[in-house]
């Protein structure tokens, strides 16, 4: 649940006299100050790289509570914590509160695990080092308490580079109601995301290497019995939001939006995913199909057009298949098309480009051996593009397919 939906829930409850069961609801911003690296710009295009330090930061404006309006910790908490980042106390310090003699306390790793907190960050202390046995910091106003006087809750992050990652700051919002202890059971926090700052102002940043929301991977279509289908196959992160197919018939100056696709990751750690869609609405004319493809921050691209037409010669579709599962050595394809070569392309799971090759035959029917000396044991997929058969033209649009196999 988004914070906008959850204050319009908190804020429903209480019109309608039902405020105690509501949990908390706190606004804010969480945002990254700045960066640096030893090279890079922190971007999809440019990956920071090498020894990269950032400081991030959370700005608390408001804070409601169903019975109180006592704001007790603000924390990156354990699930959120990053593999290989350091977190340390950030510029801005620690602070006094708001409201009543107590502060703004930061508290690290060791210690949140000692006083069983839930996470690294900032928490309110009656100068006893213990916050656990304090109320919070109460603000402006009740309902919907402001905080005008506090500073924004900054923290240092350290990383060496490592594997290609995103690097991304989520800092949990609680609140202690009425126990006078370091959270309220009907409150388990609200989370904010940083959504500024960072790569491009994106709120997050590229580090070590190549990684990117979404590869297509191929992206194709066909007509059959009365009906046009749809495949696509696409390599995504968590940062991916999902696609929107959109449709124009013959001369439409406009495509309009058909339907919406979210990937689904489960039991499929590579993000690696296949949709299909059967599309009822056709037409004698030729259909044109695209993709919209969103991120989580609302930036978006599109693919390649496709057409799709009822006259479509259907023979001469591409048609491949690779045998033996799992293999060994050699990976063999056969393929049937009126293309003479074939472009293949093979990924490890995690969407590195591990080889690329060419398959060449004049014959409409080809079968040929790919040889994988250099893959180490496990999981793969191969990608085939259809190239034309005029030398040197460009890949024809929506002619590709891709395969997982795995070398024993």
């Amino acid at each position: 649940m988004t914070n906008f939906k959850k204050y319009l829930l908190c804020l429903s409850l209480s019109l309608l006299g039902l405020d105690n069961l509501s949990a908390q609801c706190a606004s804010g911003v969480t945002y990254i100050t700045k960066v640096t690296s030893t090279s890079g710009l922190g971007t999809y295009e440019s990956p920071a790289l090498g020894n990269i330090e950032f400081e991030f930061c959370f700005k608390l404006d408001e804070f409601f509570e169903s019975q109180t309006n006592w704001v007790h910790g603000i924390f990156i908490s354990f699930g959120d914590l990053q593999d290989g980042v350091v977190y340390e106390l950030g510029e801005s310090g620690e602070q006094n509160t708001q409201h009543g003699p107590r502060k703004w306390i930061y508290i690290d790793s060791v210690k949140a695990k000692q006083f069983k907190l839930p996470g690294v960050g900032f928490y309110v202390d009656d100068f006893d080092g213990n916050p656990r046995n304090n109320y919070g910091d109460n603000g402006n106003g009740t309902p919907k308490a402001k905080f005008p006087n506090l500073k924004p809750f900054c923290i240092k992050a350290k990383y060496t580079c490592g594997y290609p990652r995103i690097l991304r700051p989520t800092f949990t919002v609680t609140g202690d109601g009425t126990s006078g202890g370091w959270s309220n059971p009907a409150c388990p926090g609200d989370e904010f995301v940083s959504a500024q700052g960072g790569g491009n102002n994106t709120g997050y940043i590229v580090v070590c290497g190549t990684v990117l929301p979404l590869q297509l991977l191929s992206f194709s279509g066909d007509y059959s019995d009365q009906h046009n289908l749809l495949n696509w196959t696409g390599l995504a992160d968590q940062f991916f939001s999902h696609y929107e197919l959109e449709r124009k018939v013959g001369n439409e100056r406009e495509y309009t939006k058909v339907e919406q696709f979210v990937p689904s990751y489960l039991n499929n750690e590579s993000g690696l995913h296949e949709i299909q869609y059967t599309d009822p609405m056709v037409a004698q004319n030729t259909t044109y199909y695209r993709l919209k493809m969103v991120e989580k921050n609302l930036s978006y691209s599109y693919s390649q057009i496709i057409s799709i037409s009822p006259q479509n010669n259907l023979k001469n579709k591409l048609k491949i298949r690779i045998y033996p599962q799992p293999i060994d050595q050699l990976l063999s394809v056969e393929w049937s098309s009126s293309s003479s070569e074939l472009l293949y392309e093979i990924y490890s799971l995690d969407g590195k480009l591990c080889t690329t090759g060419i398959l060449n035959s004049l014959l409409n029917n080809n079968t040929q051996d790919i040889f994988t000396q250099q893959l180490t044991k496990g999981s793969y997929f191969i990608r085939f593009i259809e190239r034309s058969e005029i030398p040197n033209a460009n890949l024809i649009p929506g002619n590709s397919q891709v395969f997982k196999f795995i070398k024993s």
